[in-house]
């Protein structure tokens, strides 16, 4: 029965830190994305 619960108790903070790494990976690329748009794509397309 302990080794259960130790099992777990290690398990446990995977469930906290990954919607974090999810959240924090999502954001990183919608701001690389963004700034490719802001940097590149705008002034291709406004003749700069």
């Amino acid at each position: 029965m302990i080794e259960v619960l130790a099992k777990e108790s290690q398990k446990f903070w995977f469930y906290w830190i990954a919607p974090i790494l999810v959240l924090g990976t999502i954001g990183l690329i919608a701001f690389l994305a963004l700034g490719y748009y802001v940097r590149v794509l705008r002034p291709k397309y406004r003749g700069r």
